[in-house]
């Protein structure tokens, strides 16, 4: 297996660690060698010693790359390359805190380092060496990663690099000197980019877009995959060295062979770990850990003869000779020898078939067994596995054809053939079958015309076979067919199915009789009516016969052959009278069916009359149906006409039973009577009839023997059944014994007639039924009542009043019994009411046919489910052929329907049979093994990695077929399976590349998608709406209560015209009170705006995925029900397709409907025609089965939707906030606002009875005050031990703030933990505290408890799931035991759990759709326990997930309540009552919809379900108030980040989507994860916060200023500024533009409202940003208050400004032009001629504070976007000379500046504009603009952020400061920002980074040349080349375009490599902390100089 960890220690000491660890060991390698003097055949081998070959190699890419892959590792390298060196290179990214790297341990089997070890198998130690690589080798594939940084956006990406280093070093001990085969492969903290630069290995903190990035978060995530890459690697070389593995789960394995006990002699560590964790009490992984460290120890070294001396005595000692397993492996056979196949097997299974096909054509695998193990076995003893492996054989042999995937059912090859046949039979034409009639003899018949000429029709027939389907009665066809054909000379049989037919046909069909003369003839002519067995024995009929069947429907195939067969041998035609509407007969397959499809003649005879029956329908449970039968039956005044029918035997003996009871007791029928023996017929099939074990001691075998010539009756009783040699001891009248077998000839000809004894009790009143007519009484087979009774002599009244004394000793022996109840076919054909018991399921059109059809005059129908039973009339029993059934299997059903001709039909048979078994044929285990994971998958996801894949693959070859498969094998199959097509045409698998690996979804998959989507975007506009949108608006616009979300969402749905809408609603947005509001509003629609008085209203049905999610919408008033419920009801036809036509289905939780929920309930809309609202919330969890339906279809726009975000379900604003947060995925901000909350309350305060100790107290006191508590303290010196110790705190934790609350507040309290584990541990402890607080009841009682395994479809088809003593259930109330577990032979042994019966199980052959697993456990209840139901059951009253507190319980059952008083009682006892569980808990999945005032939650910081999906559940349950309790706070918002629940569908894995996540309220986040102060890495940018922040805070200027300042000096303050200080030195200005900006005039501190909270509060500029942030988002808390005329006050201009603004203007209105003046001769020495210019002009006394004085200045005027005069540049100049005045400010800016430029020149260039600092810089500038440009002058570098780009061209160059020598690397990349966001091309030049030696000025100049020239020929290149393509288009379409300029905007321009030259020593680094600008050039109005 893998185990990662980091090399913690220093680079040096990891390298001499791992090489030296075993170096004074010197452990010899040893080898199993060939004797040399080993004789001729024989191969003796012994153990040698060698020196020890190098244990350590390097390994990878990187290896390779460096020369150095399999060389030995050196301690120096390792050392070097640990520490980020390798050769002669060097990491290019290093960080001081960095990691050495990993070490990715893999250890081989214990028994593997046994073999290679001690048994010197050397191939194994190879194999290890080699299944170690191909592991590194995909890690080093699949997660070597470099980070790379954007030099433009600084984006941060993973670069997949695929190149590791890995140093292997091979130890072969454990620390307790075991032998233990593992390898160190120390994994180097580098990698080399796409460039050769070495780097380090990547992490990644957050996880984003649902990719995992980061090279040890990736091995990590993956450990198990690449721990069965090595496992399956290894095996597979195991196994080709000649041994056997067995799996240990897991993808581990050992060898086979080798015994546990050794391995377990060699395992000392494990046992220490395991008794140190059971001295814990614990058995975690993590506490596993734990023992790990505390056990450990530093590695002994023994000399190395001591050790393996050890190791070879150990081994010897256990009695295993190692080196003999080893000898044998070299030539053992791994195959294993297959099971005998036991003859008499085969014949019980053959015999089992032969039995079923009697009745059905469709048999199941399991049946079958349990049939011929039970029923069908001769002789010899024989086992289910026995039978099993016999079934097994007939299917290979094709005996048995599959008819479904599991290979669960099948039909029969013989009754394929059987049918095949019979077409075969009728195919040839036969001559002689036209007869005509004399029309004469139709006269007189009483037929119409019409059907005159369908009797002529059918005599006229050349076809032999002739069908006529029969509508209504057949009597007038049959008399007309008999009377005619007589009439015109044929001899006309009527054929009958059975006795009781041919009665009832030879009493309707007659011969016409109308003369005396037609009566004397008929009186001599034979009868003309035959049972079917009786004309085929004794007919010899000719050409001159017609064989009318009555009732054809009810024969089987083989009659159809027989009497087939009978009218071919005389050429007869034969018309067969087929009862359409009737049922079918007893008989497998639907031979009319298939001759429909045949050469025969069909025609239709429709006689239908009104029935005059009268049905009443009575509902009643099944517990009191057969009493209330009983009780109807007694209180009838007339009883002798009245029959009461049940369906099976067992119903009628209850019924008899229960009648007699109550007739008893109304005094109807005697009680005192006499008991006389019965002989009741046993009817046994042929098959069943050879079988011994068929028959009891004391039944009776009669038949009819010769003697003396006479036939005579002979009874022979069973005396003894013997089972070893199947015969029977017989013992005869005169006590004669004789032994027969059943199965020889000589039985089979006796032909017995069988009898059971019995007893039965006759009294006065007693009605009685003789099943068969009885020799020795007289009495023929009818019903009779008893009218008199003796000893000796009984008087019996016939059904047709006729009395009959007999003597009581006359009826031993009769077939008697009690006759008040009978099955259908032995119902008194004198009856006229009949009392019917009838399962509803069981109701169908033909049995409504054929229970009117016997004229029975009034029916009272006692069922358990009324309206079920009414709609099942409706529809039709289907009894498929076995071709229609293979043709459904083959999915070719339309080819049955269509066929035309049997040999098309033929044809298609055997494509069928071929089709069905290629998908049956066994394709190998490495395709089973992909299959398998691919079902298994896809059952929960969509869409799905190849990892994922492998893993599960490897799964079932280890743990199912007990051998391996390698990684290249499965991708090899995969992408075979990818690039095969279907039968459909597209290949059954898709992939796609996913930067973390490959990922899979199924073509099934997409198609069901795209299915589901189709349908709703076919929905939209279909309906008229519910109700107007007028009235809708007028009704929701009275209602004030709703929110806008409520009333949009209740618009939507009741006035849309879309089939499908949906409503997106965050927890708690009050969709139930929405839903209320709309059904509410379209029920007053319909009462008020009734234009279709008779249209049926409008039906609201709430649906949802859960039991939970129902029981909330019914507290609504919302008719609901489970969506699997409704589906079931619709697939199984138990529901009517319009019975929801006007139906409104409202699928609430809808993000947890799966793809196929959503794919059959989308169609069932569609095809009742019905409406559906999907209602769910794409933030909560998503189904537990494949795809995310709901949320695809809001992404993709399939559905009209609504968006409720008005959260109503929170009553203070702090929750309501950290639920926001949490909906935003800022984890971090909604445990801030959690800590926030008033802490809970409502506590019980501790009685004095309580013992607590002060320390317990102080504990409970500090909990009860936190609402975030931490269980993690450092209890000890290690880390993982601490873990540990908190994680088994967390349930007394979360108990003990649970107990501590008030009755009420528990009430009131959820409380959510993630796992059944978890809740369990809590409640242990919850439970245990009621009992001391007397809350609950000492007196306890164990109650088993049934829990669902989960498992897959695809594990139950396999033997992965099943583990001994856990529960199976395959129906409803069935419940069954695991006893043993064959995987081998795919086979479980059952016990029932009620009856102790065995039965057995076969998993692969195995229809799944019922099958559940339960894990049962015995656990106590009391007296006062809260639980819950896990199960509903409608006919018990029973709603999962509803809440009951035992009010009583004792050994045998419990008595439950409600809190709405509903009680219960259940059994302690009966598992179909185990499915509870205890209440005071919930996990996430059952909170799910739900809302408390409080809610208390437990959450592990690792756990595999911790993530942000559940937090979310967790946080909007509650009303009030959220406590959480966890185990690691840090972990836990790690796994809120890291782990993605985040489904993904099959169309979205295809297109490879990226999932994002906006922010929908962003309220009032922390810093960190508030992403409008993000990077676009995710990080805190200070520039951003800043921003962001300095835009809020002016608005609070006067009281932010008050909290930190204290109050102003009002004295020194005025209408623009507040001054504080007794002095008061520090000014805040409160109007204009620079609202919010400070300046204390003693320290020189200046700036924003940032820098001010850094001085008042003295911290850092961060720290300032943060506590602003806090200010802003709880200014209450900070007692600040928002101006509200903020808005004026910053538009206002400060008195202040407006005096400078206006001297500015002074002085340049003052001024002159500057020819001719300083000014002029200033600007000649900077190199400039300009004379006059309208913005520059001298003034010749301008005033300096500096010198307080004048002197003469070049004024600049700085205007706005109208040209108004805001500022002036003042540059001071010396009055003789005409230079810079020698003064400390020599520029000074007089007015407002920011935002506000010098124009130097307008131009009409349209393509750019150029900004220049410095007026002197743009003068210059100007002087060579020969292209006309616009020239604007900015004062200094940061103006360049200000000022108003409005007028710039698209393309702007912009020259900073030509005197500037401070960086401005981070200007220019800030400037190119903004251009760029405002659609600006920008040319950034900086003459700072102009080398030394260059003109500065002349070097600015040719760069702004080189700027231009690249914007200008780009332009009119692409001018150019956009007019060629104009020119090209206007050419092919004939028309002429004008040459138009096009504005084109480019990217950035890049500079030439001239401009690179001059700037190659610039280097520009960023930092995301930022120093601020506290000299801020916005705050001093006419201060600020240069």
């Amino acid at each position: 297996m893998l185990s990662i960890s980091p090399i913690a220690s220093s680079a040096g000491g990891a390298a001499s660690y791992y090489l030296s660890e075993e170096k004074n060991l010197n452990l010899p390698d040893v080898s199993l060698e060939k004797a040399a003097d080993a004789k001729e055949g024989e191969t003796n081998y012994y153990l040698k010693e060698q020196s020890a070959e190098p244990n350590t190699q390097w390994f990878g890419k990187l290896a390779e790359q460096e020369g150095m892959l399999g060389k030995p590792v050196e301690e120096h390298q390792l050392k070097e390359v640990l520490a980020g060196s390798l050769n002669d290179q060097t990491l290019k990214t290093q960080n001081s805190n960095a990691r050495n790297g990993f070490d990715f341990t893999f250890s081989a089997p214990k028994s593997v380092s046994l073999l290679a070890l001690v048994g010197g198998d050397k191939r194994l130690m190879t194999a290890h060496d080699d299944a170690v690589k191909f592991a590194l080798s995909h890690i080093e594939k699949d997660a070597a990663q470099a980070r790379q940084t954007n030099p433009d956006t600084k984006a941060t990406s993973f670069e997949n690099t695929g190149n590791l280093l890995f140093a292997m070093v091979r130890h072969k001990t454990s620390r307790e000197e075991d032998p233990q085969l593992h390898t160190h492969s120390l994994t180097a903290n580098m990698t080399k980019d796409s460039e050769g630069t070495l780097r380090a290995l990547a992490s990644s903190f957050k996880q984003k877009g649902g990719i995992i990035n980061g090279t040890g978060e990736r091995v990590y995530n993956h450990q198990k995959y690449y721990t069965s890459l090595y496992q399956s690697a290894l095996a597979r070389s195991v196994e080709q060295a000649g041994y056997q593995t067995r799996s240990l789960g897991n993808n581990l394995f050992e060898v086979e062979g080798v015994p546990q006990s050794l391995l377990d002699t060699f395992s000392t560590r494990s046992q220490q770990i395991n008794e140190q964790t059971q001295s814990l009490g614990l058995d975690s992984q993590a506490a596993r850990d734990v023992a790990a460290k505390d056990t450990r120890k530093s590695k002994a070294y023994t000399s190395e003869a001591t050790l393996f001396e050890q190791w070879k005595n150990k081994a010897n000692n256990s009695g295993f000779n190692l080196t003999s397993f080893v000898t044998d492996s070299m030539s053992r056979e791994t195959s294993l020898n297959a099971l005998a196949l036991k003859p008499a097997a085969i014949d019980a299974v053959s015999r089992a078939i032969e039995h079923a096909s009697n009745t059905q054509n469709r048999f199941n695998y399991a049946k079958l067994v349990e049939s011929a193990t039970l029923e069908f076995t001769l002789g010899q003893k024989l086992d289910a596995l026995d039978i099993k492996l016999a079934l097994d054989k007939h299917i290979e042999d094709g005996a048995l054809i599959p008819l479904d995937k599991e290979s669960a059912t099948f039909t029969s090859a013989a009754h394929i053939k059987a049918e095949t046949n019979l077409l075969e039979s009728i195919k040839p034409k036969t001559a002689n079958m036209r007869q005509v009639v004399d029309t004469n003899t139709l006269q007189g018949k009483g037929l119409n015309a019409d059907n005159q000429k369908k009797v002529s029709e059918l005599f006229a027939s050349t076809k032999q076979v002739n069908l006529v389907n029969v509508f209504g009665s057949s009597e007038q066809l049959a008399t007309a067919l008999l009377n005619v054909g007589e009439a015109n000379g044929k001899r006309i049989h009527i054929i009958t199915p059975d006795m009781k037919s041919k009665l009832q046909t030879s009493e309707r069909v007659q011969r016409d009789s109308s003369t005396i003369g037609k009566w004397i003839m008929n009186h001599f002519k034979p009868d003309h009516t035959h049972t079917l067995s009786s004309f085929t024995k004794t007919a010899n009929n000719t050409n001159r016969d017609i064989l009318v069947v009555e009732n054809a429907n009810k024969l089987g195939l083989n009659d159809f052959n027989a009497l087939l067969a009978q009218a071919k041998a005389g050429n007869s035609k034969v018309i067969l009278l087929n009862h359409a509407n009737a049922k079918q007969g007893m008989k497998a397959g639907n031979a009319i069916e298939v001759l429909k499809k045949g050469n025969v003649n069909e025609s239709n005879w429709v006689a239908t009359k009104q029935s005059n029956t009268a049905m009443r329908l009575h509902e009643s449970k099944d517990s009191d149906r057969v009493n209330l039968i009983a009780k109807t039956y007694a209180q009838l005044p007339e009883k002798q006409h009245t029959q009461v029918i049940a369906g099976t035997h067992k119903d009628v003996k209850q019924l008899n039973s229960a009648i007699r009871a109550e007739l008893q007791n109304q005094g109807d029928v005697s009680r005192l009577g006499l008991n006389i023996p019965t002989l009741n017929p046993v009817f046994l099939s042929a098959q069943q009839r050879e079988v011994v074990g068929q028959y009891t001691k004391g039944m009776v075998l009669t038949h009819w023997q010769k003697v003396g010539g006479r036939n005579q009756q002979q009874q022979l009783t069973v005396d003894s059944v013997n089972r070893d040699n199947n015969t029977l001891t017989l013992i005869d009248k005169n006590g004669k014994a004789s032994e027969i077998n059943p199965s020889s000839k000589a039985f089979k000809a006796a032909e017995y007639v069988i009898a059971k004894p019995d007893n039965l009790h006759i009294a006065n009143g007693d009605k009685l039924i003789m099943a068969t007519n009885h020799q020795d009484s007289g009495l023929s087979k009818q019903i009779y009542t008893i009218n008199a009774l003796s000893k000796e002599w009984v008087t019996l009244k016939d059904e047709s009043g006729k009395q009959h004394s007999v003597k009581a000793s006359a009826l031993h022996h009769a077939p008697l019994n009690h006759g008040y109840a009978t099955t259908p076919s032995n119902a008194s054909p004198n009856a006229s009411h009949h009392i019917v018991n009838i399962k509803a399921y069981s109701a169908s059109k033909e049995w409504l046919h054929d229970t009117l059809t016997q004229g029975i005059k009034h029916i009272d129908i006692f069922t358990d489910k009324a309206q079920q039973f009414d709609d099942r009339l409706e529809k039709s029993e289907v009894k498929p052929s076995s071709i229609s059934r293979i043709m459904q299997a083959a999915d070719m059903p339309e080819k049955f329907v269509n066929s035309q001709t049997t040999a098309l039909l033929t044809q298609d048979v055997t494509a069928a049979l071929n089709a069905i078994g290629a998908q049956h044929q066994d394709k190998g285990l490495i395709h089973n093994a992909v299959d398998f994971a691919i079902q298994h998958i896809s059952e929960k996801e969509a869409g799905y990695s190849q990892k994922e894949l492998i893993v599960n693959a490897i799964k079932y070859a280890f743990e199912e077929k007990g051998t391996s498969i390698t990684q290249h094998e499965i991708i090899n199959t995969l992408q075979h399976m990818a690039t095969n097509s279907t039968d459909k045409g597209a290949p059954s698998l898709l992939s796609a590349e996913y930067h973390d690996g490959t990922r899979w979804t199924t073509q099934a998959a997409i198609d069901t998608e795209v299915r589901i989507l189709d349908r709703l975007q076919a929905g939209k506009d279909q309906l008229a709406p519910l109700t107007s949108v007028e009235h809708a608006a007028q009704v929701l616009s009275q209602n004030q209560n709703l929110t806008d979300g409520q009333k949009d969402s209740t618009l939507l749905i009741t006035t849309t015209k879309d089939r499908f809408v949906a409503v997106k609603g965050l927890a708690g947005t009050g969709k139930s009170t929405m839903l209320e509001t709309g059904i509410d509003l379209v029920k007053q629609s319909e009462s008020i705006l009734n234009t279709q008085p008779d249209k049926t209203p409008t039906q609201f049905i709430g649906l949802a995925p859960t039991h939970a999610a129902v029981n909330e919408l019914k507290d609504k008033n919302v008719e609901s029900q489970t969506v699997q419920s409704l589906l079931s009801n619709f697939l199984s036809q138990d529901a009517k397709p319009d019975q929801y036509a006007n139906t409104v289905f409202l699928l609430d939780e809808s993000s947890m409907t799966s793809n196929a929920q959503m794919d059959k309930f989308t169609h069932l809309i569609e095809t009742t025609g019905a409406r559906a609202v999907f209602l769910g919330d794409t933030k909560q969890l998503t189904s537990q089965e494949a795809g995310k339906p709901f949320e695809l279809a809001l992404n993709k726009g399939a559905i009209n939707s609504v968006t409720m975000k008005d959260i109503v379900r929170q009553q203070n604003s702090t929750l309501l906030s950290a639920v926001h947060n949490i909906v935003d995925r800022q984890g971090e901000s909604a445990i801030d606002k959690i800590q926030q909350q008033l802490p809970f309350d409502q506590y019980t305060p501790p009685t004095a009875n309580d013992v607590v100790t002060p320390e317990k107290q102080a504990t409970a006191n500090i909990n009860q005050s936190l609402n975030i508590i931490s269980t993690l303290q450092p209890l000890t010196d290690n880390p993982k031990k601490n873990q540990q110790l908190a994680t088994e705190a967390l349930p007394a934790t979360v108990a003990l703030e649970y107990l501590a609350r008030t009755p009420k507040a528990r009430e009131n309290t959820l409380i959510i933990a993630y796992t059944n584990k978890e809740r369990d541990d809590i409640t242990h402890e919850i439970r245990q505290g009621l009992q001391q607080q007397k809350s609950l009841s000492a007196e306890q009682f164990t109650v088993p408890r049934l829990r669902g395994v989960h498992a897959s479809k695809a594990e139950l088809a396999t033997m992965l799931p099943y583990q001994q003593g856990l529960i199976l259930t395959t129906g409803k109330d069935s419940y069954f035991e695991i006893m043993k577990v064959d995987k081998l032979n795919n086979m479980l042994t059952l016990a029932d759990m009620k009856t102790g019966e065995e039965k057995h199980f076969f998993p692969k052959n195995h229809g799944h759709k019922f099958t559940n697993l339960w894990a049962k456990s015995e656990q106590p209840l009391a007296e006062g326990d809260s639980i819950m139901l896990r199960k509903s059951d409608i006919d018990r009253e029973m709603q999962g997930n509803k809440t009951y507190t035992v009010s009583s319980i004792d050994d045998k059952q419990m008595q439950l309540k409600s809190t709405d008083n509903h009680t219960l009682t259940l059994s302690t006892k009966e598992l179909k009552d185990a499915h509870w569980d205890y209440a005071y808990t919930r996990t996430a999945d059952m909170a799910q919809g739900a809302t408390y005032e409080n809610v208390i939650t437990a959450i592990k910081g690792q756990g595999a379900l911790t993530n942000v999906r559940r937090a979310y559940i967790d946080i909007t349950r509650a009303s009030k108030h959220v406590k959480i309790i966890t185990d690691n706070p840090q972990k836990m918002m790690l796994s809120w980040v890291n782990n993605d629940p985040n489904k993904v569908s099959a169309l979205e894995t295809r297109d490879k989507y990226y999932p994002e996540h906006t922010p929908l309220f962003n309220d009032k986040p922390l810093p960190q994860e508030n992403p409008k102060y993000l990077d676009v890495n995710g990080y805190v940018d200070l520039k951003r916060m800043a921003t962001e922040l300095n835009a809020k805070l002016p608005a609070y200027s006067e009281s932010l200023a008050t909290q930190l300042l204290g109050e102003p000096n009002h004295d020194k303050s005025d209408k623009d500024n507040l001054t504080f200080g007794k002095e008061g030195s520090l000014t805040l200005t409160t109007t204009g533009q620079y609202r919010g900006y400070f300046k204390d005039w003693k320290t020189g501190d200046k700036g924003t409202l940032i820098n001010l909270i850094m001085v008042a509060e003295k911290c850092s500029y961060k720290d300032a940003l943060y506590k602003a942030d806090k200010m802003m988002n709880e200014p209450d808390k900070y007692n600040l208050v928002k101006n509200p005329q903020h808005d004026e006050l910053t538009h206002a201009i400060p008195v202040k400004q407006s005096q400078l603004e206006a001297r500015a203007k002074q002085y340049f209105n003052e001024a002159k032009p500057i020819e001719n003046s300083l000014a002029q001769t200033y600007l000649n020495k900077q190199g400039i001629d300009v004379k006059q210019h309208e913005n520059l002009r001298f003034h010749d006394a301008v005033y300096s504070s500096e010198k307080r004085g004048t002197f003469p200045a070049l004024i600049a005027n700085i205007t706005n976007d109208k040209d108004e005069t805001k500022a002036v540049e003042i540059t001071y100049l010396d009055k003789s000379s005409g230079d810079i005045a020698a003064l400390k400010i020599n520029k000074r800016i007089l007015g407002s500046k920011s935002g506000n430029s010098t124009t130097i020149n307008k131009g009409n260039n349209s393509d750019y504009s150029i900004v220049a600092v410095g007026v002197e810089n743009a003068l210059k500038i100007n002087a060579d603009n020969k292209n006309g440009a616009d020239v604007i002058a900015l004062n200094n570098n940061n103006d360049t952020k200000t000022f108003n780009t409005n007028e710039l061209r698209e393309n702007v160059i912009v020259v900073l400061d030509t005197n500037n020598s401070q960086d401005t690397a981070k200007l220019a990349s800030d400037l190119t920002d903004k251009f760029s966001k405002e659609n600006i091309h920008a040319v950034i030049i900086e003459p700072n980074l102009i080398p030394d030696g260059l003109n500065k000025v002349e070097t600015t100049k040719q760069l702004v040349n080189e700027a231009i020239y690249s914007i200008t020929t780009k332009d009119n290149t692409l001018s150019k080349a956009i007019q060629s393509l104009s020119n090209d288009i206007a050419g092919t379409k004939n028309i002429t375009m004008k040459d138009d300029s096009t504005n084109v905007t480019t990217n950035k321009i890049k500079h030439d490599e001239h401009y690179q030259h001059l700037a190659m020593d610039s280097h520009r680094s960023t930092t995301k902390e930022h120093s601020p600008n506290i000299d801020n050039p916005k705050l001093d109005i006419g201060e600020k100089t240069m």
